[in-house]
């Protein structure tokens, strides 16, 4: 026989914040709190205080830096076999960066360093349990990602803007339901991540407000989706390149937007144990735009 499943969900959330300046503005505090309760279907009932704790301070006019502590409590919906609901994510994030102007604020740059610890995270059960058409998640121990940003953005000439980022990922599993996984990497992740987009628009002349634009995405040392994958594979680089063009002017703007323009074959998933699940993205396409402003 077939086991039927009704979840019933219900949020209440209460947040708090307060941003205190001192030494004339240089040092800015803020002190955050939130309340959130949830029940899930009369079995479990859940509640937290998370806090958040920020500090920027101002190293001269052009420089500053800052810290950021957070908890995250965020009630997730699932079941877990035969018919328990998904206890809440709960997370903690440590972040420090560096923000700077270059060249009278025509450049911005920002450079961070962050910590993230996570528990009760939701993967796919590989086991149907015998019933068809029901899905079913695994509720696993811990994860702790580690990483660096940076991005710049600014004007190389009147009209020509560049913007740029790179980020490195370091996501490891720290506790599971099976020790074998301890130390493997979390999936859905790249090890690498780096995005570009460079843009120009006319100013005057007889095509003012017409401008083209170009920008990629390139990610290595992917993992594949799911932790229930018995031979978890790392998927190939993905590298990505758009383009667009538009038209503006105070009250209308017109703008064709052209994704996958090396019209690559790009896709993410995983392996299981019987079967593959992948996701292709489209090839090359199109999409197009037209704004009023009233």
């Amino acid at each position: 026989d077939r086991a039927d499943y009704h979840e019933d969900e219900r949020y209440t959330g209460f947040y708090a914040q307060d941003e205190i300046h001192l030494f004339n503005d240089m040092v800015r505090l803020t002190l955050a709190g939130r309340y959130t309760a949830a029940r899930y279907s009369d079995t479990i009932r859940a509640s937290k205080v998370t806090p958040r704790i920020g500090v920027s301070v101002s190293i001269d006019k052009q420089t500053s830096v800052y810290a950021l502590y957070d908890q995250a409590f965020v009630p997730q919906a699932g079941r877990i076999y035969p018919n328990k609901a998904a206890k809440p994510l709960l997370g903690e994030n440590i972040e420090v960066g560096v923000k700077k102007d270059w060249f009278q604020g025509r450049w911005n740059s920002t450079i961070s360093a962050y910590r993230i610890l996570r528990s009760n995270q939701l993967v796919t059960d590989p086991d149907a349990h015998g019933e068809e058409g029901l899905n079913y998640s695994l509720q696993l121990g811990k994860s702790e990602t580690k990483g660096i940003e940076a991005d710049i953005h600014g004007e190389i000439v009147h009209g020509l803007n560049l913007t740029i980022n790179y980020a490195y990922t370091d996501s490891k599993i720290t506790e599971d339901l099976d020790p074998k996984k301890v130390g493997e990497a979390v999936p859905g992740f790249a090890k690498h991540v780096t995005n570009g987009w460079l843009s120009y628009r006319l100013e005057k002349g007889a095509l003012k407000g017409f401008g083209i634009a170009a920008g990629y995405q390139y990610q290595v040392d992917r993992s594949s989706w799911s932790w229930a994958a018995v031979n978890q594979l790392e998927l190939p680089d993905y590298f990505r390149m758009d383009g667009a063009v538009s038209w503006q002017n105070n009250k209308y703007s017109v703008a064709v937007n052209v994704n996958n323009l090396l019209n690559k074959y790009l896709y993410s998933g995983t392996p299981y144990d019987t079967y593959y699940y992948w996701q292709a993205e489209p090839g090359i396409n199109f999409r197009a735009a037209v704004g009023v402003k009233f």
